[in-house]
């Protein structure tokens, strides 16, 4: 008895379909890849530009750091300077006091009339 065929059998005979195929062609067909492209373009981009903006930044930071270790340095040396100029100025006011002190003992009429004829630079 001849085996009974049916128009199911005849089409999947002649057209044999690989699914995998199929889904590829399909993928490869809807699938643009010029989207994905430009955008990782774009990202490389702005990474790049991060990156040279760190490096900047990290270049500026050090000199920063440079400056402020040379200002400490010279606020360090300016306020000794200031501390000798006052330690000079009370030894010379000291000085100036103790002489005058002596004048006056030793010379006192000079020292009166000295004093009255220079009366505004009175210490």
């Amino acid at each position: 008895m001849p085996e009974a065929r049916t128009e199911y059998d005849g089409i999947s005979s002649v057209h044999r379909v690989d699914l995998q195929e199929y889904i590829q062609d399909h993928f490869t067909s809807t699938f643009d890849p010029i989207p994905l492209d430009q955008s990782l373009a774009v990202q490389a981009q702005i990474s790049s530009l991060l990156n040279a903006n760190h490096g900047k930044l990290l270049e500026l930071q050090e000199t920063a750091q440079r400056c402020l270790v040379n200002s400490r340095a010279r606020l360090t040396e300016g306020l000794q300077d200031a501390k000798d100029v006052r330690r000079d100025l009370q030894y010379i006011q000291k000085r100036v006091t103790n002489l005058n002190f002596k004048a006056s003992c030793k010379h006192p009429k000079e020292y009166k009339q000295a004093r009255n004829r220079y009366a505004s630079l009175s210490f």
